[in-house]
């Protein structure tokens, strides 16, 4: 009886990327503000209204638009500097600055004065409504102050004073949660609307001036030095990205956890720089021929920008696919080391002559960063084949089972979701075809769905298993409806591997695609190794049905496809599909994400 080889692999845990492509990103054209002022800060609510700080003249400058930056008018305000302005709705706009000055707007052109109860420098303001917002900054000995309001600025009450940590920003996903960076790297971090700041490691001693959020858990934090840090855990762990720069970044905007813009300048406030994070994780130097650019602010995938000398910028965020090449696309660092192995080759160099075993993130799922899973939280991260989960943040990254890989079949196939070690929720099996091409608008109806592998799947004990049938040839069909019965294949595939855990046969080509070597990437170079690490059955886990013939619509035509299920994955194989293609993995990620957030809302 022949047995899969399953041979443990040792990888370099090494994360070094090239991560600033050497293509330029799409140009940033100037738009003429009118005014020679320093532009510090900036927020655009809308994508034809926005609202730009500067320092010229006593009172220091305020500009707006209402056409998308075609032109820009001078308001008046009470005399006083401002540092930051955000703007939580169109016309509602709020401005913090030296010596506790708060100033609002409720109709985009007249300015009034707050008491904000301190005398502190405020330095950065967020707002996630136009009730609810927090400013934070330092007072003359470099202490941090942070001040919140819960209606509109009427009053405002001083949330936390003392310690060292000066803060430069503050970005707030909903009204419970805020993050605020500063001085040295400090984050201090407030999940119950600034009852309690919590300080958080940065992972970086370099100072942080901008922070912006996707969601509650996942924030990304620039500073000096090209500094980039990343969470998707809610700040329980932060990590760095390379952005492949030295300059100062001063502030960073996301439109979602892949389409970020970050801007800077060289340490005089000149020359400045604009990197785009494309969907693919990769950050893009774009081309400005500018002065210094301190503020940024992205209301769509359109973003405008402004800094020294009365510069103002538009530009677009870029975003052409889904396959991470850099740190920056996963949501934490042992993700790097687990995709990249397999799927870094396929996706950078032509003529690998095999298909992805992870994929892409899953478009719609990148802000699912955390699931709940028995009574706790876990990292994941979508991929179009699969899911990742670290369970333990705390974990022994060079541990190869530090990141796991979910049973995702089992939950398609049974329809229930499981929610800890013994906890599940019933829902509906997945209806989404198990292969062949989607079935929008019935194009692949004839596909058989997860629900129709239900009674010939093992997930407990012995249920539905089958004697060894080593070297017999595989005839066993089944459709739609979950029948089984025996065919004429298209051409004779046999079973040579067998299960003894889950008493389940193994197609030859899925065996054989189980033991693969080829051009793999070991953390520094690319390699000749196994492809699956660190094993074939961390990787797809065990068998949990035989192989069996179904029909199937491909690239539009009806194929005979021959399918098996694994524990963690589905693998086919399609004789008319070119060599090193005729087998690949299943979009279980894809079609889980589908099921559980989308059919099951």
């Amino acid at each position: 009886m022949q047995k899969l080889l399953l041979t443990m692999l040792s990888i370099s845990l090494l994360l070094a990327f090239s991560d600033v492509q050497s293509t330029q990103a799409a140009n940033w054209t100037a738009l003429n503000s009118g005014s020679d002022s320093n532009l510090y800060s900036l927020s655009c609510p809308t994508a034809s209204n926005c609202y730009a700080l500067g320092t010229l003249g006593p009172g220091g400058t305020l500009l707006a638009t209402t056409n998308a930056g075609a032109n820009w008018n001078s308001q008046p305000h009470p005399d006083g500097s401002l540092q930051t302005v955000t703007c939580p709705t169109a016309i509602g706009c709020f401005a913090v600055g030296n010596a506790g000055l708060v100033e609002a707007t409720t109709d985009g052109a007249t300015w009034n004065s707050q008491n904000s109860g301190t005398i502190a420098d405020l330095f950065g303001i967020a707002c996630p409504t136009a009730n609810t917002c927090y400013a934070v900054g330092s007072d003359s000995n470099k202490n941090v102050v942070i001040i919140g309001t819960t209606n509109g600025g009427s009053s405002w009450q001083t949330q936390l004073t003392g310690s060292n940590h000066a803060l430069y920003s503050v970005a707030c996903p909903n009204v419970s949660t805020c993050y605020g960076v500063g001085v040295a790297g400090s984050i201090l971090a407030t999940t119950n609307g600034g009852a309690n700041w919590n300080i958080q490691n940065s992972g970086t001693t370099n100072s942080l001036s901008g922070i912006t959020c996707v969601a509650a858990n996942l924030c990304y934090a620039v500073g000096n030095k090209g500094t980039i840090v990343k969470t998707s855990s809610g700040g329980a762990k932060w990590f760095g990205v390379n952005s492949g720069t030295q300059v100062y970044l001063r502030k960073i905007y996301c439109n979602g956890a892949n389409m970020c813009t970050a801007v800077g300048s060289d340490s005089n406030g000149k020359n400045g720089v604009v990197f785009n994070k494309g969907a693919d994780g990769s950050w893009s130097q774009a081309t400005t021929n500018s002065n210094g650019i301190f503020d940024v602010s992205c209301p769509t995938s359109k973003c405008v920008a402004a800094g020294f000398g009365g510069t103002i910028l538009s530009g677009t965020q870029d975003a052409t696919n889904f396959f991470p090449s850099d740190t920056a696309a996963f949501n934490d660092p042992g993700f790097v080391t687990i995709w990249s192995r397999p799927d870094r080759p396929v996706s950078q160099i032509p003529g690998v002559g095999r298909g992805y075993t992870w994929g892409p993130i899953v478009g719609n799922a990148v802000a699912v960063a955390q699931e709940s899973y028995g009574g706790s939280t876990r990292v994941v991260q979508y991929f179009d084949k699969a899911r990742m989960e670290v369970n333990d943040l705390n974990g022994n990254q060079a541990d190869p089972y530090y990141v796991t890989t979910g049973l995702l079949v089992k939950e398609l196939v049974t329809g229930n979701r499981q929610d800890g070690d013994n906890a599940f929720t019933p829902l509906q099996p997945s209806p989404v075809q198990i292969a062949g091409d989607p079935n929008d608008g019935d194009a692949n109806a004839i596909a058989p769905s997860y629900a129709s592998f239900r009674n010939v799947v093992t997930f407990f004990g012995n249920q539905n298993g089958l004697p060894n049938q080593n070297s017999n040839p595989i005839i066993k069909h089944i459709d739609k409806a979950g029948n089984v019965s025996n065919i004429t294949p298209p051409e004779q595939r046999l079973l040579t591997g067998y299960d003894d855990a889950t008493h389940h046969n193994i197609a030859d080509v899925f065996v054989n695609y189980g033991n693969q070597a080829g051009q793999v990437w070991n953390g520094s170079s690319y390699v000749q190794g196994g492809v699956f690490y660190p094993n074939f059955v961390y990787v797809l886990g065990r068998p949990v049905t035989d192989p069996y013939w179904v029909e199937a619509i491909v690239a539009g035509q009806p194929r005979q496809v021959l399918v098996q299920l694994f524990e963690r994955r589905v693998l086919t194989y399609t004789p008319t599909n070119p060599e090193g293609f005729k087998v690949e993995v299943g979009n279980v990620g894809a079609h889980y994400y589908k099921w559980r957030y989308i059919l099951n809302k």
